[in-house]
């Protein structure tokens, strides 16, 4: 769960729940996850594999591939 900002729907997507700033939307939506297995299983499948997309190997090699874009436009 976290607020409905830019950054937090990026990192989420549909592996979260977002929910609008203040503390009674919040509690609603943790009442409702309170409340669903079903829907707490769900979520939890697809945090899984959004993490996937996050591993420090895949970091590293962006990482890599913008450095290399950057040197050959500096140096072409």
């Amino acid at each position: 769960m976290a607020s409905d900002i830019p950054a937090n729907r990026e990192i989420l997507a549909d592996g979260g729940v977002l929910t609008k700033a203040g503390p009674a939307e919040f509690a609603s939506a943790a009442e409702t996850l309170i409340e669903s297995s079903d829907e707490r299983k769900r979520l939890a499948v697809l945090a899984r594999s959004r993490a996937e997309l996050f591993t420090v190997e895949k970091m590293v090699y962006e990482y890599e591939r913008l450095f290399e874009s950057a040197a050959v436009r500096a140096f072409a």
